[in-house]
């Protein structure tokens, strides 16, 4: 797993999980007066993950045929319900067999945007803090903590078409701290291809 080091540094991830688990968002209503609320379909292999910002979840969208719709295709009931305010994203209710799993509230700070999960009631909900974190529009990393887990995305761009990606999934508490991580580049030239460079588990060693 060393490989991964040199691209990665494990205790800039620690500062991240740490900082994640210091916010305290409240749950609050969202108006939806004048919001454009828009829908995605998901699919169970991707759950949430569909709704990712960076290169793969554009990537994902592409290979699956997943687009934002404006108007809910009659019998659905697997798929993201999204309000957006002020063309960002404020709220975002996943739906599962045509009721709500759970919800998502957007905070922002400067150039980072959490996504804390509560259930329909507004209680807390076990699972995943979504955080992505841009530069002039543009996603330089996107993570998800969930207790002493993180699953972190990191993008390089290295030119108008080629853009370098980490991820690794790392539990610093853990009996295996690495449990897996690839390398990968995206060529986007109207069309989003993505070649994997390297992966490795913690089950090959």
């Amino acid at each position: 797993m060393d490989g991964i080091l040199k691209e990665i540094d494990l205790k800039y991830l620690d500062t991240l999980i740490l900082n994640v688990k210091s916010k305290r968002f409240k749950y609050s209503e969202i108006d939806e007066t004048s919001a454009e609320i828009v829908y995605l379909r998901t699919l169970s292999s991707l759950s949430f993950d569909i709704h990712k910002c960076g290169l793969m979840g554009d990537f994902r969208r592409q290979k699956y045929k997943i687009k934002i719709q404006t108007n809910l295709r009659k019998g659905s009931k697997n798929y993201l319900r999204i309000i957006n305010l002020s063309n960002k994203a404020k709220k975002i209710e996943s739906f599962v067999n045509g009721v709500i799993d759970v919800l998502f509230l957007a905070f922002y700070e400067d150039d980072i945007r959490y996504l804390f999960p509560f259930s329909s009631k507004g209680d807390p909900y076990p699972t995943y803090v979504y955080v992505t974190r841009y530069k002039e529009g543009i996603v330089l990393e996107e993570y998800m903590v969930q207790s002493n887990q993180i699953v972190y995305e990191k993008y390089n761009k290295q030119n108008e078409i080629e853009t370098l990606y980490f991820r690794i999934n790392y539990v610093p508490n853990g009996k295996q701290k690495i449990l897996d991580y690839e390398k990968g580049v995206f060529e986007n030239n109207n069309f989003i291809n993505y070649n994997l460079l390297e992966h490795r588990s913690w089950l090959d060693d």
